[in-house]
């Protein structure tokens, strides 16, 4: 599927506000240059608490409802956040042209990382 790159990111502290940026740089196996979630073994904050957290609140009330849901069958919907995984090291603009890739199937959903 065809797309552009929206916008880009980093930012230096576990927040979750990050300051768009011009371009970031993408470094293969760990992430964005310059970004407090780089790293091999960074443990997001939702692994140490419940999730998503209780920040989203202060961002704006209701946030956190707003992005969790229910299946039918009970189990928690989350309804943002995606994370990939740098493959080559290259920089990165708003506007870059992107192609994106569907895992084979059967395609499942998004697991807490």
């Amino acid at each position: 599927m065809p797309g552009r790159v929206a916008a880009v990111s980093r930012g230096p502290t576990h927040s979750l506000s990050k300051s768009n940026q011009l371009a970031i740089q993408l470094l293969a196996g760990l992430g964005v240059e310059g970004d407090a979630h780089a790293g091999k073994t960074v443990k997001h904050r939702s692994r140490v608490a419940r999730a998503p957290c209780r920040q989203l609140e202060r961002i704006k009330p209701g946030l956190r409802a707003a992005v969790l849901d229910r299946a039918p069958q009970g189990n928690q919907i989350r309804k943002a956040g995606v994370m990939g995984i740098v493959v080559a090291s290259d920089p990165v603009h708003a506007g870059d042209a992107i192609a994106v890739e569907l895992p084979p199937e059967p395609h499942r959903p998004l697991e807490p990382v």
